[in-house]
């Protein structure tokens, strides 16, 4: 796997962790 692919897909895990944790806090 590319090193670029790689850091992609760790910036969009970050990014989708930190958006349901917004959507979680989001009701409350």
């Amino acid at each position: 796997m590319l090193p670029t692919v790689c850091l992609f897909v760790g910036i969009a895990r970050q990014q989708l962790s930190r958006l349901l944790s917004y959507l979680f806090l989001l009701p409350i």
